[in-house]
């Protein structure tokens, strides 16, 4: 259980709510505009790149995940219980 208390968020010093003993100390939006600039870094890397480049690396990350361990993912419970 989270304890969710009134607090500053450290990226722009808006008041939200937050577990600062788990960390939470950054609001949503500024998670939310941090995820945005990463994306758009992403794709501009990705614009960069030829054809080849780009099918390269997507050949890499399908043999990455082919040799990883399978995760468990448990079923969903059904019935409200």
């Amino acid at each position: 259980m989270a304890y969710l208390t009134n607090t500053k968020c450290v990226e722009c010093d808006c008041d939200f709510m937050g577990d600062i003993y788990r960390g939470v100390d950054t609001c949503s939006g500024c998670l939310k505009d941090a995820a945005d600039k990463e994306e758009a870094a992403h794709f501009a890397r990705l614009d960069k790149m030829t054809v080849e480049e780009r099918l390269r690396e997507l050949e890499e990350i399908s043999y990455r995940r082919s040799k990883a361990k399978p995760v468990y993912v448990p079923s969903p419970l059904i019935g409200g219980g």
